[in-house]
């Protein structure tokens, strides 16, 4: 396989060797051109949603835009993506081998797509997200960092499908929350959930077979030293509350991997930890019981849990505290 396939390998698990190549590098269109042409104005809602929509995951394939407008209510027809590109709205990348030839054909499946300078004057003008201190070098970025974001927009389409567009709130793409002077946690992907009158405000993190080799413990002090500061709950938008952990593991194996390295861990005195892995994202929804697993403080069983039941336990435990 000479490019990475996105549609076929759902464990998103990429060799060493590959490597982003940004294409429609040529490709140049002036804004005021737009402008003139009266092809973009507050009319054109489809287009403002989804420049809002990439800019905020940075990464996406042609099948997660579709599903995102789609459920976002707005419509959206594949040939629209050439009239993006076109236009310097979108730029398209692929991760690629080192192993690949120079007249490889590149299936729809590899691309990706990413911010133009026409998508940020977009927003500029059209909403009140502050893109200012977007650079072209923003859309260059590593395999292993466009795949955890493409993975944490799968999370992300899976939730909204399992409990609707108004309950899946404050979503925000590789937070780094800072919980003391000179340290920070790099988060994945950080949401809240309502659930009738409550909210729960939950993190995630995705963990590869790279992580468990370099980085991972360190990330786990770091998380333990966070979720043990008040500095955690300034960081759940206003609910007071510390935030539950979702670890997104690459299979089951990997998932009880993880689950024993932090079984006695001071993160189950602190939240609530909960598991997953690719292939429950990619066949189930969200809001089933089987979706997630969960153990206790220095608890080898795994049992299953979702996460509204969750917010059941913490419930219980406010009525036993």
């Amino acid at each position: 396989m000479k490019y990475f396939n996105l549609d076929t390998d759902r464990r998103y698990k990429i060799s060493e060797g590959y490597y982003q190549e940004i294409l429609d590098l040529d490709i140049s269109y002036d804004y005021n051109l737009l402008l003139e042409e009266e092809l973009i104005n507050k009319d054109c809602k489809w287009i403002i949603e989804l420049c809002k929509f990439i800019y905020g995951f940075k990464f996406a394939t042609l099948n997660q835009i579709k599903q995102y407008m789609d459920l976002s209510g707005n419509e959206f027809e594949e040939s629209d993506i050439n009239f993006l590109i076109e236009k310097n709205i979108l730029k398209r990348c692929v991760l690629k081998s080192e192993n690949s030839i120079e007249d490889d054909s590149i299936k729809e499946e590899n691309i990706l797509y990413c911010s133009s300078r026409n998508l940020v004057e977009i927003l500029r003008n059209y909403s009140a997200i502050d893109s200012r201190k977007w650079m072209v070098r923003d859309i260059a970025k590593s395999p292993e960092r466009i795949l955890k974001n493409i993975l944490s927009l799968d999370f992300y389409i899976n939730l909204v499908q399992s409990y609707g567009f108004e309950n899946v709130i404050n979503v925000t793409l590789n937070p780094c929350q800072r919980y003391m002077v000179l340290e920070s946690v790099n988060i994945e992907l950080e949401f809240t959930i309502k659930y009738g009158d409550r909210k729960e405000c939950f993190i995630v993190d995705i963990v590869r077979e790279s992580d468990l080799k370099t980085s991972f413990l360190k990330k786990i002090l770091k998380f333990e030293r966070y979720l043990s500061n008040d500095a955690c709950k300034r960081s759940s938008h206003g609910l007071d509350k510390k935030p539950k952990l979702i670890f997104i593991c690459e299979d089951r194996e990997m998932l009880e991997v993880v689950a024993r390295r932090l079984r006695i861990s001071s993160l189950h005195i602190n939240t609530t930890v909960l598991y997953t892995y690719d292939e429950v994202l990619s066949m189930q929804f969200l809001n089933g019981k089987a979706a997630f697993k969960g153990n206790s403080y220095n608890s080898k069983e795994l049992y299953n849990i979702s996460l509204m039941d969750s917010f059941i336990q913490e419930s219980i435990g406010e009525l036993n505290a």
